[in-house]
């Protein structure tokens, strides 16, 4: 009985010593992680498994984009807009920049064909002050030849005229302003296309059929508010505002891109039509897609294709080190140190340590 109570306490007192060596650090810190492959894991009775896989990882960052069918522009009416005249008809091409109706604008009109009028008149006025101007000074000359009177002559009719050329100029700056304004009436094609709709019902009436006091001029009363639509007749296509992304200016004309809408992508072409937007072409018409259905396309930053990979949830780091947790055949939780590559959308790529269909204890 003596002899068994002393291997008792020698064993009790060399546990201790263990555990004080490790709190001393006697045993290596980074060794720490190998103990649990003497502890039979019995804090859950369950737990969750990840199998090593192959796959793709992307580093990446997302530039939100629109997908269009095509480019189309319709021109709709608001509640108290009315079209004074409508500039083509189906079919017609037309180019970015042609006006293709023009909203009512009788007061801005009258105010221009006013303005236009007083420049005529002022021009003529001025023409004519200098003939008269040229007149006066032969006639002085041939009968008195009087230097004092001629310059007088000539002071007289280069201040009407220097007085008629400020007005003109005030004029000519107005109708600018005018025109300016009126700019703001013509509806005009964003980009090159083919006219695909008029709407034959937005017609021209008499401002005083209806009453006789000009209520309800500008057209006559139309099915739906749609004036003119037009198509470019582009293969389908994402866009993108060339503000939307500081990646945007880091991609090139011709550069191959990947767009994401769910579980699909694309591959795309990158196109840049104009300085506000980037579109990313597709060459066939996805499935399962509505023109107006937002996606992202993928910048990358780095990428890894077919590569061993596992979720980053099931990778723990030990110090400078990398580990996965095993389930021996015994059930018991052991630790395997692994190197790892890339770590990105929730993934880490394998490079060492691990094959493909193993399998790991996830956090």
């Amino acid at each position: 009985m003596r002899g068994k109570v002393y291997r008792l306490s020698v064993s009790i007192i060399s546990l201790f010593s263990i555990v004080a060596l490790s709190g001393c650090q006697i045993i290596p810190k980074e060794e720490e992680y190998n103990k649990a492959a003497l502890v039979k894991e019995y804090e859950a009775d369950e737990f969750s498994m990840a199998t090593v896989k192959r796959g793709d990882v992307r580093d990446y960052k997302r530039i939100n984009c629109e997908y269009l069918n095509s480019n189309v522009q319709n021109v709709e009416l608001g509640d108290w807009e009315m079209i004074k005249k409508i500039n083509v008809k189906v079919g017609d091409k037309v180019k970015e920049g042609d006006v293709l109706a023009e909203y009512m604008s009788d007061d801005l009109d009258s105010a221009i064909e006013e303005v236009r009028y007083q420049i005529g008149i002022k021009e003529a006025m001025m023409e004519q002050a200098g003939i008269m101007q040229n007149l006066e000074i032969k006639k002085q000359e041939l009968v008195l030849n009087d230097e004092t009177a001629i310059q007088a002559i000539i002071e007289n009719y280069d201040a009407e005229i220097s007085r008629l050329g400020t007005e003109l100029s005030d004029l000519n700056r107005q109708l600018e302003d005018y025109n300016r304004e009126l700019e703001f009436t013509q509806i005009k094609a964003e980009f090159d296309g083919t006219v695909t709709y008029v709407n034959e019902e937005l017609t021209m009436a008499n401002p005083w059929e209806r009453g006789g006091n000009g209520a309800g001029r500008g057209m006559n009363k139309a099915k739906n508010n749609r004036v003119v639509s037009i198509t470019d007749g582009a293969k389908p296509y994402f866009v993108a505002d060339r503000k939307s992304s500081e990646f945007v200016e880091k991609l090139a004309e011709g550069d191959t891109i990947f767009v994401s809408n769910g579980d699909e992508r694309y591959e795309t072409i990158v196109h840049f039509p104009n300085k506000r937007q980037v579109y990313f072409l597709m060459d066939d018409e996805p499935e399962g897609i509505q023109s107006g259905t937002h996606a992202d396309a993928e910048y990358v930053i780095q990428e890894r294709l077919g590569v061993l990979y596992l979720p980053k949830s099931a990778v723990y780091k030990m110090g400078e080190e990398y580990i996965v947790y095993l389930e021996d055949e015994n059930g018991l939780k052991s630790a395997k140190k692994i190197t790892i590559g890339l770590e990105a959308e929730n993934k880490v790529e394998i490079v060492d340590g691990l094959q493909y269909g193993d399998s790991v204890i996830v956090r």
